[in-house]
């Protein structure tokens, strides 16, 4: 296990290498010129030409990839265009509030995903599987936006039960991580009903009931825990996209994380932040893909790494 380790952490490196080049060309084909922005619409081309000098905008790319990657080698992200501060500290201000927002949503379609499937497979053609098959497409189809938005007219401005956006108490994550996490409850609810419904026509579990055990026994010791060993992997999996919707989440909830900063940066042209950002997506699900794996070989022995 530890050799499987060490071999996944090393092939980290031109996994985030080639997106790191991905990400500094991408951003550089995104319309309009960070020089421009810096110095104002009434600013003179001597003005413009002197910003793109002292920010190497006016070197070739190759060459200002060369230095971004040294800089990045050293830990030094670099300096944001639009704030003048260094990148880290941005990041590191924002990255609390989005890793508590993941947290909550990760919960939330964990534990509601597994129960509702786990209902409609047990309850196969009876009104739980009907409710959960119908609420598993609405939420796949709907988009997140619009989801909070209407949520937030529900609940905060018709009922005034929660607030409609910002951090602060707990009662400010609940809106945002419910939306995050429908299309999560839904893909997980489907693929739990799914695989209950197949293992519920194994030998196995037809000789559990032979032996007159009890239901939640049957349930829980030969359908539940084989059904989560590819659920596992969808939430995994679930989790990394989680990363990625969470920056139309905070922008419709006004929630100060990294996926807000990542639209505004996107806004002002700030390369630096958005390169670093997108780089610490990327590492994030490289991390979260290990851990579903290794957690796949402790529910089922029989997977084996190496």
């Amino acid at each position: 296990m530890g050799r499987y380790v060490a071999r996944r952490i090393l092939q980290l490196v031109p996994t985030l290498l080639a997106v790191s080049f991905l990400i500094f060309l991408m951003v550089r084909l995104i319309p309009g010129d960070p020089a421009l922005l810096i110095a104002g619409e009434n600013a003179t081309p001597e003005l413009v030409a002197s910003i793109r000098e002292r920010l190497g905008l006016d070197r070739p790319l190759f060459v200002q990839y060369a230095t971004y990657l040294g800089h990045l080698l050293r830990g030094d992200l670099g300096t944001s265009l639009r704030t003048h501060r260094p990148v880290a500290e941005e990041v590191a201000a924002r990255l609390p509030a989005t890793l508590q927002l993941a947290v909550a949503a990760g919960l939330i379609f964990t534990v509601l995903g597994v129960l509702l499937g786990v209902a409609a497979g047990i309850r196969r053609g009876h009104w739980p599987d009907h409710l959960v098959r119908v609420l598993s497409l609405v939420g796949v189809s709907s988009p997140g936006f619009w989801i909070g938005i209407l949520l937030m007219l529900t609940f905060s401005l018709q009922l005034r039960l929660l607030p409609a956006a910002g951090r602060g108490t707990l009662a400010h994550v609940v809106l945002p991580a419910v939306t995050a996490s429908l299309v999560g409850i839904a893909l997980v609810a489907r693929l739990v009903r799914t695989s209950i419904i197949e293992i519920l026509g194994e030998d196995y579990v037809r000789t559990a009931w032979a032996k007159g055990l009890a239901r939640p026994a049957v349930v829980y010791r030969h359908v539940l825990l084989n059904a989560l060993i590819p659920a596992v992997t969808i939430l995994g999996l679930e989790f990394g996209a989680l990363l990625g919707g969470l920056v139309v989440v905070e922008s419709v909830f006004a929630w100060p994380g990294t996926g807000k900063l990542l639209i505004d940066a996107i806004r002002m042209r700030d390369y630096p932040v958005v390169q670093s950002l997108v780089l610490l997506f990327a590492f994030m699900l490289a991390i979260v893909n290990l851990l579903i794996d290794l957690l796949c070989g402790l529910l089922d022995p029989r997977i084996r790494h190496e």
